[in-house]
């Protein structure tokens, strides 16, 4: 990743470089402009639901506890690893577990995974079973 793409200042015009073509290209132009004939209100209101739900998860956890930051944080790793595994260069969780800025189990990082797959019914490429939706 270059000086103006990286994990803090992601650049979207370099986005193929990491996603190969996975993500879609929002237009800004026409959010701005107010075009976006397909905006539907509830769709925004299900989305925040969901966005408090998943910040909800990733915080659970006794504050005074010691690791709790660990917890956070093995969270966050196990989530974007499911949903963005390209953002790790398709590392797997053992290898991403032993790096110098991770260093922890990598069991408990797998484990951290599998709980946000089973939440939110998410299966990432990286997993091998499938979860049903209900």
């Amino acid at each position: 990743m270059g000086k103006h793409n990286s994990l803090y200042h992601f650049d979207e015009n370099n986005v193929q470089d990491i996603t190969k073509d996975q993500c879609h290209q929002f237009n800004y132009d026409e959010l701005d402009e107010g075009h976006i004939e397909d905006f539907d209100p509830c769709e925004m209101e299900r989305l925040g639901e969901l966005l408090r739900e998943v910040l909800t998860w990733l915080t659970m956890g006794d504050l005074n506890s010691a690791r709790y930051k660990d917890t956070v944080l093995r969270k966050v790793i196990a989530m974007c690893w499911v949903m963005r595994p390209e953002l790790f260069g398709g590392m797997a969780l053992a290898d991403i577990a032993e790096k110098k800025g991770v260093k922890m189990h990598r069991q408990s990082l797998s484990k951290q995974a599998i709980n946000f797959s089973k939440k939110f019914n998410i299966k990432g490429r990286g997993q091998r079973k499938k979860h049903e939706c209900n």
